[in-house]
C-alpha cells in the first residue's frame, strides 16, 4: 500500500473516532475533582492507544509516540488541580481535528506542527520546549512520507498482484479489540447486501451513475472498517473492488459483460465471507480464485488491456479448489468457520424472555406443589378406604349374625318374638342395602386405584416438564452470558500504562478467558480490576534494581485468573511483588486511632485496614498513589455487585486478592430458613457452609453468644434477631449458617433449615426504596412470595439494623388483624368449616391433622392458641395438651378443646391435662368466638 494510501486508511479510521474523542477529552477537562476525573481518563486513555495502535501497524511511530505523550499528560492531570486541566481544555479539544488534519496534508509544516501544540504548551505537564518541538514536528513530517504498514503480509490490496490463501484469510488479525470485530460485524452484512443490489442495478442499466457511485461508497466503506478490524480477506477484496470502481467512475463508465460478471462473482464471494464470519456457512471455496479475477481485471483497466473472462463457479480453478480443501488450507483460514451463528435479538426481548421463564418456573413449582398435595390426599383417601372397608365388614359380620340366627332359630325366637312380618322384610332389604354397599364401595375403590394410576403418570410427566424447564432456563440465562476474553484488551493497556508511568516493568498473564460470566457482572467487574492491577503495579511491583537485588526478574509478573466454584465467580489477581507492608499499616492505624493496640492485629486483619475507605501508606502523592482512593473502591464496588474480597500476602513474595461473587445476578441458589416465624431465603454464595447438627452447639459465656464446633469458635447471632423479630440468645441445637462478613465468619442460627431451591430474582420495583440487607423477592413454588437476603450486609450493620426494622415494620401488620391459630383435627371437613369460621373473624390460621402434625408445626413456630379434637389417630388431644403443659415454652399456651364427647368424665379428663376451654360439636359460631377471644384475653 502506497504512502498516500497508508495515510487515506488512517485518517478514516481517526475521522470515525474523532467525535468520542473529543467528547472524552471534553468531560476529563471538566471534571471538577480527581475522581471524577479519573473515571473520565480511562475512556480517554483508549480511544488514545487505539490511535496509536494504529499509527504503528501504518508504520507512523512519531505519531504513534505523540499519542503516547499526550496519554501520560492526561494522566498527570487526573491529579491536578480543576484549573489545571480547564487550562489546557482548548488544546485537548482541537487535538482530534488537528491529527486529521496532519494526516489528510502531511507535508504541509503548519499541519504537522498542530497534534504539537498542545504538548508545547506552558500549561501541559513537563512540556517541550522549543527546540523539542520543532525537532518532533520535522520528524512527523519525515514519518508521513515513508509510511508504509508495518507488516508486508497485510500490505493490503494494492500491494496484491497474486492471491494466495493468506490474501483471503477471515481470521482477525491478533491484538484487534473483539469489540471492534463485533462492530464490523453488526454492519457488514448490511452493507455487502446494498453493494450486492447496487451492482445487479448496474447490470440492469438502471441508473448506472447512481448504482455506480452507490456500489463504490458501499465498497470502501467494508475497505475501511474490514482494515480497522484486521480482517484481510475483506479488506483485500473490496479495496480492488472499489480500484475497478474507481476507475468506471473517473472515466464515466459502465462495465461490460466479462467485467459484470467479474464484480457479482466478487460479491457473491464477498457476501459467503461475511456469512462465514458470522457462522452461518464455510467460508467460500472460490475465494482465492475471485481474489485474482478481480485483481486481474484491475490490472487491465489500469494498463487499458482487454478485461479477462470471469472465472466459472461451477469449474474452480486449482488455487480454489486448494482453498476447499480443509487439509492444504492455511490454520488461519479453517479458524474463521469457528465462530458460531448468532442472532441479535433487541434487549427488551431478552427482558421478557427472563419474565416469562421465570413465571413459568414458578408455574411448574405451582402444578409440582398441586401434584404433591394430590398425593397426599391420596395416601389419605387410602387410609380412609381401609376405615370404609372394616366399617363395611363389621356391617357385614352384623347381618350375617343375623342371619343365622334367623335361619338357626327363627328370627322371632332368636329375639324374643320382638320382630313381626314388616320388620322381617325391612330387615331383608337391609341385608340387601349392605350388599349393595359393598359392592358399590368395591367399585370405588377401582376408580380410585385408577385416579392413582393417572397420577403418577402425571408425576412422570412433570418429572420431564421439570428438567425441561431447567433446560429452558439455562439457555435464557446463557443469552446474558458473555466471555471474560472480552476484558482482556483494557486489562493489558492498564497494566502498560501504570508500568509506563510508574517506572515499573510488568507484565499480566490471563487464564480462564473463555470462562463466561453474567454481562452485569462482567461490566461491574472491570473497574475493579483495574484498580487492583494498578494497584498491584504501583505498590506490589519493585522497582527494577529492587527486583534485581532480591533475585527477581527485572519484570514483574501478574496473574489474573477466572474461574468458577459452584455458583460462585472467582476471581484471583496476584502479584510476586513484595507484598503488603504490614507495618507501615499497622503504624498508619496507630496514628488514625483505627485500632487500640494495632500491634496485636493479626496479619489477616491488619490486610483489610487498606480496604478502609481513604487509608493509604504512601506519604508523598503520584499519579497512580497516595491519595486513599482505590482499594476502598474495589471493596465497594465487589459488595455491590453481592461479593466478599479477601486478601492473602506473603512479604517479599507477592500478595494475591480473591473476589468471590455470584456467577449470575438473576438466577441463585438459596436456602430457604425459618426466623422468627418467617421463612426467608438465603443465597448459598453467601454462606460459607451448613454444620451437621451434631458438630458443634451455641453457647452463651459472660453475656456473649459463641457458636463452638470441636476447634472452631465462631461470634453467633440469631437471624431472628438481624431481622428485629426477637432479641433473646437463639437455642443451644439451633441450625447455623456459618457466613464470613468483614470481621471474619460468623455463625447465623435459624429457627429451622427447610430446604433449597434454585430461585430467580426479582426487585421489588421504583414504589419500595432499596432496603440494606435484602436482595429483593422471589416467587415460591407454591406461590407464596419470599424476601432474600443479603446476610453479609446485614452482619456488617448493628443488631437492630434498618433493614431489620423496616422488615419488622412490613412484616407486623401482616399479623396485626388477629392472633395466630392453630387448629388440630382428624376431620378435614372440620378443619375447614372451623378455619373458615376464625379467618372469617379475622384471625391466622394453621391446620394440623393429629397431635403429632401439630407438635412439629409448633416447634417451627409457637402459635397464640391452639384448636383441638380429643379423638385422633397417633396423638390426640389430652396427650397433646399434656406434652404443650410438659414444656416451658408452652406451658402457657391456651388450648380449647372442640369435641363430640360430651360426658362428664371426658370433661374431667381435659381439665386434668390443662385444657383452657371445653366446647362440643356441632359448634356455635358466636360461642366459639367468644371463647377464642377469652383464652386470648
Amino acid at each position: 500500500m502506497s504512502s498516500s494510501e497508508v495515510l487515506d486508511c488512517l485518517a478514516e479510521a481517526v475521522a470515525a473516532t474523532a467525535d468520542p474523542l473529543a467528547e472524552a477529552l471534553a468531560e476529563f477537562c471538566a471534571a471538577a475533582d480527581e475522581d471524577t476525573a479519573a473515571a473520565a481518563l480511562e475512556p480517554c486513555i483508549d480511544e488514545l492507544e487505539r490511535l496509536g495502535d494504529g499509527a504503528r501497524a501504518a508504520g507512523l511511530e512519531v505519531l504513534a509516540e505523540v499519542c503516547a505523550r499526550l496519554g501520560e499528560g492526561l494522566s498527570a492531570l487526573s491529579v491536578a488541580s480543576a484549573e489545571a486541566r480547564v487550562a489546557v481544555m482548548d488544546g485537548l479539544l482541537d487535538w482530534p481535528a488537528a491529527v486529521l488534519h496532519y494526516l489528510q496534508e502531511p507535508e504541509a509544516e503548519t499541519a504537522a506542527a498542530g497534534p504539537v501544540t498542545v504538548l508545547a504548551d506552558p500549561a501541559w505537564p513537563q512540556p517541550l520546549d522549543d527546540a523539542q518541538a520543532t525537532a518532533l514536528v520535522g520528524r512527523l513530517m519525515d514519518d508521513a512520507g515513508g509510511a508504509e504498514p508495518e507488516d508486508p503480509a497485510t500490505a493490503g490490496a494494492a500491494g496484491v498482484r497474486e492471491a494466495t490463501p493468506a490474501a483471503v484469510s477471515l481470521a482477525p488479525a491478533a491484538g484487534v479489540d473483539p469489540q471492534v470485530v463485533d462492530a464490523f460485524l453488526q454492519d457488514a452484512p448490511e452493507q455487502a447486501a446494498g453493494l450486492a443490489a447496487a451492482l445487479a442495478a448496474l447490470a440492469r442499466g438502471e441508473a448506472a451513475a447512481a448504482s455506480r457511485d452507490t456500489a463504490r461508497r458501499l465498497a470502501h466503506t467494508l475497505k475501511g472498517a474490514a482494515a480497522v478490524a484486521g480482517i484481510e480477506g475483506v479488506a483485500n477484496l473490496t479495496h480492488r473492488l472499489e480500484d475497478i470502481l474507481d476507475h468506471l467512475s473517473a472515466t464515466d463508465g459502465v462495465p461490460d459483460a466479462p467485467l459484470m460478471t467479474t464484480l457479482t462473482a466478487a460479491s457473491d464471494c464477498l457476501e459467503a465471507m461475511i456469512d462465514a464470519l458470522l457462522g452461518r456457512d464455510q467460508p467460500p471455496a472460490d475465494a482465492v480464485a475471485v481474489l485474482q479475477a478481480v485483481i486481474d481485471a484491475a490490472a487491465a483497466l489500469e494498463t487499458g488491456a482487454p478485461a479477462p473472462e470471469a472465472p466459472s463457479r461451477q469449474a474452480l480453478p486449482a488455487a480454489a479448489e486448494a482453498t476447499a480443501d480443509p487439509a492444504s488450507a492455511p490454520d488461519h483460514t479453517g479458524e474463521a468457520a469457528e465462530p458460531q451463528r448468532t442472532l441479535r435479538v433487541p434487549l427488551p426481548t431478552v427482558d421478557t424472555l427472563f419474565r416469562v421463564t421465570g413465571e413459568l418456573a414458578v408455574e411448574a413449582g405451582q402444578l409440582e406443589a398441586v401434584t404433591e398435595r394430590l398425593q397426599g390426599l391420596q395416601r389419605r383417601l387410602a387410609e380412609q378406604d381401609q376405615v370404609v372397608q372394616q366399617r363395611i365388614f363389621e356391617l357385614e359380620d352384623l347381618i350375617d349374625v343375623r342371619d343365622v340366627a334367623s335361619a338357626g332359630y327363627g328370627l322371632g325366637a332368636a329375639v324374643g318374638g320382638d320382630f313381626d312380618p314388616l320388620e322381617m322384610d325391612r330387615y331383608n332389604e337391609l341385608h340387601s342395602c349392605s350388599r349393595a354397599l359393598a359392592e358399590a364401595v368395591a367399585d370405588w375403590r377401582e376408580l380410585r386405584l385408577g385416579v392413582d394410576e393417572e397420577i403418577g403418570r402425571l408425576r412422570t410427566l412433570l418429572a420431564g416438564q421439570r428438567r425441561l424447564n431447567q433446560d429452558l432456563e439455562a439457555s435464557v440465562l446463557a443469552t446474558r452470558l458473555l466471555p471474560v476474553s472480552g476484558l482482556v484488551p483494557r486489562l493489558q493497556r492498564a497494566v502498560r500504562q501504570a508500568a509506563r508511568v510508574s517506572g515499573r516493568e510488568a507484565s499480566l498473564e490471563i487464564q480462564g478467558e473463555s470462562l463466561q460470566l453474567d454481562a452485569e457482572i462482567l461490566d461491574g467487574l472491570m473497574d475493579p480490576l483495574l484498580h487492583l492491577l494498578r494497584n498491584a503495579v504501583d505498590h506490589g511491583i519493585e522497582a527494577p534494581s529492587v527486583r534485581a537485588a532480591r533475585g527477581k526478574p527485572a519484570s514483574g509478573r501478574l496473574q489474573l485468573s477466572f474461574s468458577r466454584e459452584g455458583s460462585l465467580a472467582v476471581v484471583r489477581c496476584r502479584d510476586d511483588g513484595a507484598g503488603l507492608d504490614l507495618d507501615a499499616i499497622r503504624h498508619q492505624a496507630r496514628l488514625r486511632g483505627l485500632a487500640e493496640a494495632p500491634e496485636g492485629l493479626s496479619d489477616a486483619a491488619a490486610a483489610r485496614l487498606v480496604l478502609l475507605p481513604g487509608f493509604s501508606t504512601r506519604e508523598a502523592v503520584s499519579q497512580l498513589s497516595g491519595r486513599g482512593v482505590g482499594l476502598d473502591v474495589v471493596n465497594d464496588r465487589v459488595r455491590r455487585l453481592k461479593g466478599r474480597l479477601d486478601i492473602r500476602t506473603m512479604p517479599g513474595e507477592g500478595s494475591e486478592f480473591i473476589i468471590r461473587l455470584p456467577a449470575s445476578l438473576v438466577s441463585l441458589h438459596c436456602l430457604l430458613v425459618q426466623a422468627g416465624g418467617e421463612q426467608v431465603a438465603v443465597p448459598g454464595s453467601d454462606v460459607q457452609r451448613v454444620p451437621l447438627p451434631a458438630a458443634g452447639g451455641i453457647e452463651t459465656v459472660d453475656g456473649e453468644t459463641r457458636y463452638r464446633s470441636g476447634e472452631e469458635d465462631y461470634p453467633a447471632i440469631s437471624l431472628a434477631a438481624l431481622l428485629g423479630r426477637r432479641a433473646e440468645a437463639p437455642p443451644a441445637e439451633a441450625p447455623v449458617l456459618l457466613v464470613a462478613a468483614d470481621e471474619g465468619v460468623t455463625a447465623v442460627a435459624v429457627d429451622t433449615l427447610v430446604g433449597s431451591r434454585d430461585l430467580v430474582l426479582k426487585g421489588f420495583g421504583r414504589y419500595l426504596p432499596a432496603l440494606p440487607g435484602v436482595r429483593g423477592g422471589a416467587i415460591l413454588g407454591d406461590g407464596t412470595v419470599t424476601t432474600v437476603l443479603d446476610l453479609p450486609a446485614l452482619l456488617r450493620a448493628p443488631a437492630l439494623t434498618e433493614a431489620a426494622v423496616a422488615l419488622g415494620e412490613a412484616a407486623e401488620p401482616l399479623r396485626a388483624g388477629g392472633a395466630d391459630v392453630l387448629i388440630v383435627d382428624d376431620s378435614l371437613s372440620v378443619r375447614r368449616a372451623l378455619g373458615q369460621c376464625l379467618e372469617d373473624a379475622g384471625y391466622h390460621v394453621r391446620r394440623a391433622r393429629d397431635g403429632v402434625e401439630a407438635v412439629a408445626m409448633i416447634a417451627e413456630r409457637t402459635p397464640q392458641l391452639v384448636v383441638a379434637d380429643l379423638e385422633m389417630p397417633r396423638m390426640n388431644g389430652l396427650e397433646l395438651t399434656q406434652r404443650l403443659r410438659a414444656d416451658t415454652a408452652t406451658r402457657a399456651l391456651p388450648v380449647i378443646m372442640l369435641t363430640s364427647r360430651a360426658m362428664e368424665k371426658h370433661r374431667r379428663q381435659a381439665e386434668a391435662a390443662g385444657v383452657t376451654a371445653y366446647l362440643t360439636k356441632p359448634f356455635q359460631e358466636e360461642g366459639l368466638l367468644d371463647s377464642v377471644a377469652t383464652a386470648l384475653a
